[in-house]
């Protein structure tokens, strides 16, 4: 195993030869630092020779205009247990007290990428770190609705196990309205605000194409036709706009009409 002594003179040669890249300056860092720790060494003695690690991490920073702070070291900073961090994450995580989750980013918001000043900071959410991301959502329902022919309800996206998950979707989007309407798709059909006379308009419409009153599934058999003229699809709306419980009870009751 190499010892740290000969990882310090890699990392020194590196430092001034220009055709070392600084991402293998940066490895070639943490792994001396790291075996230095494993050696026994004290961490805040290394690099530099400053007692704690705050004060290692602020020898790196610079102060600028405007309270910007800007970073000058490596693309990470080693902690004194020898894992590394972001030095924005790390110094947002030092001076707010809070610990991020690997799903939680910091951004700048003062203007200056470059600024890793706690104060000019905002932390949350970000795109590329949700495991699916807006437009994947929104595709995922255009794809679910041209495969079954219409729009899912919440309920029915549930009952089939499709993705992603309802409170994901409620999470992001604020409602299943909200997720319909920005993809583009039209509300499922049991949402759909109906009159009676568009139950009895639908019912009419069935008998005269079948040539008798329809049964459940010959109504269900024409939902496309149906949607087409803006008439309910589904036996429970027709049940619910005509005020009875039964199918039969809407034969009975309609199949002259």
């Amino acid at each position: 195993m190499t010892s740290s002594l000969d990882l310090l003179k890699e990392l020194r040669a590196a430092s001034l030869d220009p055709t070392v890249g600084q991402s293998r300056r940066v490895q070639l860092f943490e792994h001396w630092f790291r075996q230095a720790v494993a050696e026994g060494r004290d961490p805040d003695s290394l690099e530099t020779r400053i007692r704690n690690e705050e004060e290692r991490f602020r020898a790196w920073t610079i102060q600028g205009p405007d309270l910007h702070l800007y970073w000058r070291g490596p693309s990470t900073f080693v902690r004194n247990d020898g894992r590394s961090r972001v030095p924005r994450r790390w110094l947002f995580e030092h001076e707010t007290k809070i610990k991020l989750s690997r799903a939680i980013d910091v951004w700048p918001t003062c203007g200056e990428v470059n600024c890793i000043q706690p104060d000019h900071q905002e932390s949350g959410r970000s795109e590329r770190r949700l495991r699916y991301s807006r437009e994947e959502m929104l595709g995922r329902l255009r794809v679910e609705r041209l495969r079954l022919g219409h729009t899912p309800t919440l309920n029915e996206w549930d009952r089939r196990g499709l993705r992603p998950m309802r409170e994901i979707v409620v999470r992001r989007f604020g409602s299943w309205e909200r997720y319909c309407s920005e993809a583009g798709v039209p509300l499922p059909d049991a949402w759909r605000r109906y009159s009676r006379e568009d139950a009895l308009s639908a019912l009419a419409y069935a008998r005269e194409r079948l040539g008798h009153f329809p049964t459940v599934d010959e109504y269900l058999a024409l939902k496309d036709e149906l949607r087409e003229r803006g008439w309910p699809t589904t036996r429970e709306t027709v049940r619910k706009l005509l005020g009875v419980v039964h199918w039969d009870e809407v034969r009975k009751t309609y199949a002259d009409s």
